[in-house]
């Protein structure tokens, strides 16, 4: 038996900067590691694979199942690969569960037969499965550009917590790019001086520089996620924006009691909030 966590990741910022003639849409996007994460546990097996969740639920085209998958594949390794999966990081929010999932597999899988992938051909693996599943092999802050196949790791942040708030609604990733393609916004997003704010946790250069392209195509579905941004400001965020295609919003705090109590006053809201502390 193996047992691995695998982390979940916000996105600070997320700038759609144009789209490829396949259908794609290129990013530039602040990704962070946050210590909110899932439970795996892989068994190898004779033959076969499979991810079934705690609760006995059998899922099928599961990205860890497919992850085990292109592992056996590449490496010639014998066998089949069983995996549960303990779900703490909710679905269809914006937070990366599925690609970290993925990821921890990948690299639960490589230690356990002994390293036969080096990092270079595990990333390669990675970007087969999903745009985020690179970053979450090795998680920290990254920025983010292309279609998440570009990585340039960022020094780490200061100590900061998040407040994560999600609507009892999801938000599928395919619909809010296709609501973006209708109507794309004009925000003024600049990755650039959003970078010298967030090292200077400085509040009023993190909200003029900030923000995510997919949010109003989300507020449009689901009114919430603005009134969960405007909450998070009550309470004292020093930014707060939706995470990836939603439809979770987060709020960053720098000292834990306050972003505690404001924990607190967003659960009378949604029916999952807590508070995460970053890992870069």
């Amino acid at each position: 038996m193996i047992s691995v966590r695998s982390t979940a990741k916000i996105n600070l910022t997320l700038k759609v900067t144009g789209t490829r003639q396949d259908g794609y849409h290129l990013l530039d996007s602040l990704f962070c590691a946050i210590d909110l994460h899932d439970l795996l546990t892989l068994e190898p097996v004779p033959s076969g694979f499979e991810t079934i969740c705690l609760t006995g639920e059998q899922i099928p085209r599961n990205l860890t199942t497919r992850a085990a998958q292109l592992f056996y594949q590449a490496t010639g390794q014998p066998g089949g690969c069983r995996i549960c999966l303990d779900k703490r990081i909710p679905m269809e929010a914006g937070l990366g569960g599925g690609s970290g999932d993925a990821a921890a597999v990948l690299r639960a899988l490589n230690e356990h037969f002994g390293a036969p992938l080096s990092p270079d051909a595990l990333s390669e693996l990675a970007v087969g499965l999903g745009a985020d599943v690179p970053f979450a092999l090795t998680g920290g802050l990254a920025r983010i550009t292309g279609t998440g196949e570009c990585r340039r790791p960022l020094p780490d942040l200061p100590p900061v917590f998040f407040v994560l708030a999600k609507p009892s609604a999801g938000l599928s990733t395919q619909q809010m790019f296709a609501a973006y393609d209708a109507a794309p916004p004009c925000l003024p997003i600049d990755n650039d001086a959003f970078c010298r704010a967030l090292y200077a946790l400085d509040a009023t250069g993190l909200r003029a520089h900030g923000g995510n392209d997919l949010q109003p195509a989300a507020e449009r579905c689901l009114p919430i996620i603005s009134a969960l941004q405007n909450r998070l400001y009550e309470q004292g965020a020093l930014y707060a924006a939706m995470t990836g295609s939603g439809s979770a919003v987060f709020g960053l705090f720098t000292d834990r009691a306050q972003a505690q109590s404001a924990c607190q006053a967003m659960q009378t809201l949604v029916p999952f909030c807590v508070v995460c502390r970053s890992v870069c």
